[in-house]
């Protein structure tokens, strides 16, 4: 043979091995996967068979346990997810069906049954922002006022009111055997049972977007009570007028965020006397004087939900008789069951004024009594003066100083349309009893009381 032949023959047979060799090696890759894909094939239509009889049985726990398992597993398709998520609602576990929908809605965008149930887990879980957020996506949504741009549509009409009334008889009785008759000057401040009353509008800008706005007006009689040189005691009644401007905005963002800032003014104005003593010429001077001021807050929060728990940052500042005061809090609020038939919230908020420190401490637990009808309890320990809670729908700017608060509600949501609410809050509050001994002697005697209100509400949604 020729030199190129031999060549041509010797590298003919080294291509041949290769491709020998090579034909095994893709032959063995497609037979492991083969394999492969017919254990998934296998796997999943298990997967698939089962759960589906599961389903139609509406054997709950057992698809649930089978359904997370090939979750975990990674198997993960539109019915699997529906599947899995229809169980959790079906227990009224709200909130563990939330993301299964929110996945099966990311294999078929518009699906309007996932839709469906994601908008009522939403609901169903206290997580009402998000639930609107998905109106526009509905065909046809359970309510089709809300449309998908600006607008100022009323949400909801919102009406509240009550007495406060305090425990004056304590004051009375702690305060005997404080020189009452042999002081050369003694006073206080009694307050007697005041009226409040609020309303308000919510609106929804945005399908995530609402805003509220509201009025407020509280009355506050109160009696001062002086006595000097073994003079008979004299009452003085003055009353505490107040008006109240509350505004708030909320909105729901993705992935489980929620933000809300809010802002409360409040203008009061009042008479009340003060003493002048005049050592000199051993006289007392009593002058009428007209107190007017103004006091805000300005409150931010933002929230994150997660499964079972909502987890929120809240900061105010504002000012109360021109001195500036701050707040910084932390609240969780945890659904055990995944709905709203029992939940929690325990709250940490530090507040500084004047450069002085002050830990409050709010424990709260509500749920559902029966059909209809809800009910909260809470207690809150600290310095309350110029504090404010509830997204600073409720301020505490009174004179007196409050050591903590109770406060239940009761809760009767009679229809879509219509919600019914009567609150109990009981404050301890300080007193405080002024004497003089003497022209340079004098003392304060503090006593704490109790101070209650009843508060009645009416919520209407349009």
């Amino acid at each position: 043979m020729k030199y190129s032949e031999i060549t041509y023959c010797k590298l003919s047979a080294l291509c041949f091995r290769l491709l020998k060799r090579n034909m095994l090696f893709l032959l063995l890759i497609l037979t492991v996967t083969e394999a492969f894909a017919q254990q998934g094939t296998s796997g999943f239509r298990k997967t698939d068979s089962l759960t589906y009889a599961l389903y139609i049985n509406r054997q709950w726990d057992q698809l649930i346990d089978e359904a997370e398992k090939a979750v975990a597993q990674g198997t993960d398709y539109y019915y699997l997810r529906m599947r899995l998520g229809i169980a959790w609602y079906e227990k009224q576990n709200y909130r563990a069906a939330l993301p299964n929908f929110e996945k099966a809605l990311k294999f078929n965008d518009n699906d309007q049954t996932a839709l469906q149930y994601l908008y009522y887990s939403y609901l169903l879980s206290g997580r009402v922002p998000d639930a609107q957020k998905i109106l526009p996506r509905l065909l046809s949504p359970p309510d089709a006022k809300h449309a998908t741009g600006f607008s100022m549509a009323p949400d909801e009409v919102y009406i509240e009111g009550g007495p406060s009334f305090p425990a004056n008889k304590e004051i009375a009785s702690n305060k005997k055997n404080h020189h009452a008759n042999d002081s050369l000057y003694n006073a206080e401040t009694l307050f007697q049972t005041y009226s409040y009353v609020h309303t308000g509008i919510r609106f929804r800008l945005l399908p995530a977007v609402t805003t509220y706005q509201g009025y407020g007006n509280v009355n506050a009689p109160f009696t001062q009570k002086i006595r000097y040189e073994n003079n008979r005691t004299e009452n003085f009644n003055h009353h505490t007028l107040q008006n109240e401007y509350y505004g708030n905005v909320v909105g729901a963002l993705p992935k489980g965020f929620l933000l809300t800032s809010a802002w409360h003014f409040l203008w009061y104005k009042q008479k009340n006397l003060t003493a002048t003593f005049d050592s000199a010429n051993n006289t007392l001077t009593l002058d009428t004087v007209q107190n007017k001021g103004n006091d805000y807050v300005l409150f931010l929060s933002a929230a994150k939900n997660f499964r079972l728990f909502e987890v929120s940052l809240d900061g105010s500042f504002g000012t109360f008789n021109k001195i500036k005061k701050a707040q910084l809090g932390v609240s969780v609020v945890y659904y055990p069951f995944g709905n709203l038939n029992l939940y929690t919230r325990t709250s940490l908020i530090n507040t500084w004024q004047n450069q002085i420190y002050d830990l409050i401490f709010e424990q709260m637990i509500g749920g559902k009594l029966a059909g209809h009808l809800w009910i909260e309890g809470s207690f809150t320990y600290g310095n309350l003066n110029n504090y404010a809670e509830n997204s600073a729908f409720v301020v505490y700017n009174g004179p007196e100083k409050i050591n903590y608060k109770f406060e239940s509600v009761l809760i009767f949501d009679m229809n879509k349309h219509l919600e019914f609410s009567l609150r109990y809050r009981m404050l301890q509050r300080e007193s405080e009893y002024f004497y003089f001994l003497d022209t340079e002697n004098y003392d304060i005697v503090t006593t704490k009381y109790l101070f209650h209100s009843l508060i009645g509400g009416i919520k209407w949604r349009l």
